[in-house]
Order: structure tokens, then C-alpha cells, then sequence
């Protein structure tokens, strides 16, 4: 199993993430950093 399906399986992993593919997935780093916050659902495909 590599990264992405691990966070596609585990919730709790996934709520670690905070950037991929230059997308803040993360709501509250979006929120101090002034980015767009994306779901990792939508992030990971």
C-alpha cells in the first residue's frame, strides 16, 4: 500500500496531511495562512 491509498484508508492519517499538489487540505492552516481550504478527499482523488 503506498501513501495515497493509505490516507484514502485511514481518516486519521489523513487528517495529518495539510499540503499536497500545492493545495492547503488542512482548514485551519488555510484559515492563519489565507489560502483556500480542499478536502483531502477531493486532494486525493
Amino acid at each position: 500500500m503506498g501513501w495515497r491509498e493509505a490516507l484514502k484508508a485511514n481518516p486519521y492519517l489523513a487528517n495529518g496531511l495539510n499540503v499536497l499538489g500545492g493545495k492547503v487540505t488542512c482548514e485551519a492552516v488555510a484559515r492563519e495562512l489565507g489560502y483556500a481550504f480542499v478536502p483531502v478527499g477531493e486532494v486525493l482523488g
